[in-house]
């Protein structure tokens, strides 16, 4: 769970599917605002960088051009 800039809490969904980084940033467009794509160093980025979250300081394993979103979080 994150708070990102003291916003409601937001869970972070992480894809199993991995492609090339450029087509991971077009398809995070897809998702929308919360989309987001998974750089070689592990940080998360939102669409057009709304958004980063550094996925390797947390020790969640997450691929180079893995596609992610962030979701509401029923969790305070």
């Amino acid at each position: 769970m994150v708070r990102l800039n003291g916003s409601v809490a937001k869970a972070i969904l992480v894809s199993d599917k991995v492609e090339n980084e450029s087509d991971a940033r077009k398809d995070a467009v897809l998702i929308g605002a919360n989309g987001g794509w998974v750089d070689q160093s592990g940080v998360a980025h939102g669409t057009a960088d709304s958004w980063t979250i550094n996925l390797a300081q947390t020790g969640f394993p997450a691929k180079q051009g893995a596609l992610v979103s962030l979701v509401n979080s029923t969790s305070n």
